[in-house]
C-alpha cells in the first residue's frame, strides 16, 4: 500500500514538473510572439498606408490577445508548482 502510494506522489510530481516546464515554455513562445506583433503593428503605423489602415487594428487586437496568453500561462506555470 504504501509502495502504490510513493509511485502516485512520485508520478503527480513528476506531473507538477513537466506541466510548470510545459507552461513557462509556452509563456516565453507567447512573450516572443506579443514583441513580433507588437513590432510589425510599430512598423505598420509608423509607415503608414494601406497595410496600416487594413491590418494595423487587427494587430494590436492580437497583441492584447497575446498578452493575455502569456499571462495565463505565467498563471498556469506559478500555479503548477
Amino acid at each position: 500500500m504504501q509502495q502504490s502510494l510513493g509511485l502516485f506522489i512520485g508520478r503527480f510530481w513528476l506531473y507538477l514538473v513537466l506541466m510548470s516546464g510545459f507552461f513557462f515554455i509556452a509563456m516565453i513562445i507567447a512573450m516572443l510572439l506579443t514583441v513580433a506583433v507588437l513590432a510589425i503593428g510599430m512598423i505598420a503605423m509608423i509607415k503608414g498606408g494601406e497595410f496600416n489602415q487594413k491590418y494595423g487594428n487587427k494587430l494590436m487586437r492580437a497583441r492584447v490577445i497575446m498578452q493575455g496568453v502569456a499571462l495565463a500561462c505565467f498563471a498556469l506555470a506559478v500555479l503548477s508548482k
